[in-house]
This record gives C-alpha cells, sequence and structure tokens, in this order.
C-alpha cells in the first residue's frame, strides 16, 4: 500500500517538474528576455548621462 502511494507522490512531483520545465521553455522562447535586457540598457545609458 505504501509503495503505491510512494508511487502516486513521485508521479505528480515528475508531473510537477515537467510543467515547470515546460513553463521555463515557453518563457525563453517568447521575447521577454530580450525585452528586459533591452529596458535595462536603456536605463543604465540613461543613468551614466544624468551624473547627477
Amino acid at each position: 500500500m505504501k509503495a503505491k502511494i510512494m508511487d502516486a507522490e513521485v508521479d505528480s512531483m515528475h508531473t510537477q517538474a515537467e510543467e515547470l520545465f515546460a513553463r521555463a521553455e515557453s518563457i525563453s522562447r517568447s521575447q521577454y528576455p530580450l525585452v528586459v535586457t533591452l529596458w535595462v540598457m536603456l536605463l543604465a545609458l540613461v543613468m551614466m548621462a544624468n551624473p547627477s
């Protein structure tokens, strides 16, 4: 009985890990990292232009 419960827990953990991986992969495939990088670079340029 305990073995079946353990197997079910492992299966659910594996499924959760797969879902997280799929979500992370879709985010990295989207333009989100590029947009964040461009905003950070723009802010850095603005801060360098304003020494005050």
